[in-house]
């Protein structure tokens, strides 16, 4: 390109009556600047193309947010109890207190670090301790908090204050079969003083 533009002024100068070979220093400094100015361009423009081809400066996109499916099964790893015992509505509660939290590491950050999403998605808890959801503080806080909003029934809210989402519908009450829930009457009034069954005095 630089030697048609070089063709092109030479032809301008002979049209003004000069030699290319022959022209004044003035018309010498005004053809490189016409170069200079080219060539600068040129560049530019490829740089901006390769921008828009690779996306360089482009603003990464949001991850998106984990679906209720997708919260229920990481729930299910990490607390223990399988998908089916896991009440979905309480869990679209604690799916939207959870996300867009304030932080780098967000639960979308968390599923697939757990191997959700993989060809060998996460058995058990083991699995996704190995893959290392406990490791660093981030993946770790995040993982506690899922596990916490689960077995208290409650989670915090947007100004930091504690939202009870369920309390007899907490998952400490069936991790703990040997008690009801306090909203649950056992039995008969005094029926508590009572030893449990197969027990002997």
């Amino acid at each position: 390109m630089l030697a048609g533009l070089a063709v092109m002024e030479g032809k301008r100068y002979a049209m003004a009556g000069g030699h290319p070979g022959q022209s004044s220093s003035l018309s010498r400094r005004s053809f490189l600047s016409v170069l200079l100015s080219f060539a600068v361009g040129s560049a530019l423009t490829e740089v901006a193309t390769a921008f828009t081809i690779f996306g360089f400066g482009r603003k990464k996109a949001a991850p998106a947010e984990l679906t209720v499916n997708e919260f229920i099964a990481i729930s299910a790893i990490l607390t223990g109890f399988s998908p089916e015992e896991l009440n979905r509505d309480l869990a679209a509660t604690y799916l939207g207190a959870l996300t867009g939290r304030s932080g780098e590491f967000s639960l979308r950050d968390l599923y697939e670090l757990a191997g959700f999403g993989s060809r060998v998605p996460p058995r058990g808890i083991a699995d996704v301790e190995r893959l290392g959801v406990f490791a660093s503080e981030p993946s770790k806080a995040l993982a506690e908090e899922v596990i916490y909003v689960w077995y208290s029934g409650t989670y915090t809210g947007p100004t930091g204050e504690a939202v009870v989402a369920s309390h007899d519908a907490a998952l400490a009450w069936k991790a703990i079969p040997w008690t009801t829930p306090t909203t649950y009457c056992s039995g008969a009034l005094g029926s508590w003083a009572e030893a449990p069954g197969g027990v002997s005095q």
